[in-house]
């Protein structure tokens, strides 16, 4: 072999060698951004879940990021529980209690089994999640909501790379089991032609 020859094939290992670490480190950035996004729910759901305690014991504590769905529903239950309360005034507080515990219950439960779906690679998950919580953040705007807005606002940036990042993952992992088939339908091709 001349100097060439080896100067070329030389740099040709190195370009891909490089190529491999930049998409290594690519591919590693956008599982990181895709983790953030669908854990996004699982503390959302951990949220509703303090909203809840934070019923049980009757606080007046305020969560910072809190849900436009408990409000609205929220309002709706009171409305319905006062009409109860004052045909029997004994279960009226109780009753109020435990239906805005239920309606933290089935917030938390709806952002938890999301992420969970997320995590399972459905990306159908990722669009209802994101629009709901789009929809929780109209009624913030509804109801004045502005701090608890500022952390929708955050928090939907966040679901949104991690939703991009779940797109090119999955459209990466279509072109890597393309390539794969390709490959193979070449060593049977390969292999008849022996």
């Amino acid at each position: 072999m001349d100097d060439k020859t080896v100067i070329m094939a030389q740099t040709t290992r190195v370009m891909r060698k490089q190529r491999k670490e930049t998409h290594s480190a690519a591919s590693i950035d956008l599982a990181k951004k895709y983790k953030l996004g669908y854990q996004c729910f699982y503390w959302l759901s951990a949220v509703a879940a303090l909203n809840s305690v934070i019923i049980l014991f009757n606080s007046e504590f305020n969560v910072f990021i809190d849900f436009g769905y408990t409000a609205v529903t929220g309002t709706i239950a009171s409305s319905l529980v006062n009409d109860i309360a004052s045909k029997f005034p004994a279960i009226g507080g109780l009753l109020t209690i435990l239906t805005e515990l239920f309606i933290n219950i089935v917030v938390g439960l709806t952002f938890f089994i999301i992420g969970y779906l997320i995590n399972k690679k459905k990306s159908v998950a990722y669009y209802v999640g994101i629009i709901t919580y789009l929809l929780d953040s109209l009624i913030l705007i509804y109801t004045q909501e502005f701090t608890s807005l500022a952390v929708h606002a955050i928090i939907i940036y966040l679901l949104y790379r991690g939703f991009q990042a779940h797109e090119e993952l999955l459209k990466q992992s279509s072109l890597a089991s393309e390539a794969v088939k390709g490959r193979i339908s070449r060593i049977k091709e390969q292999q008849k032609d022996c």
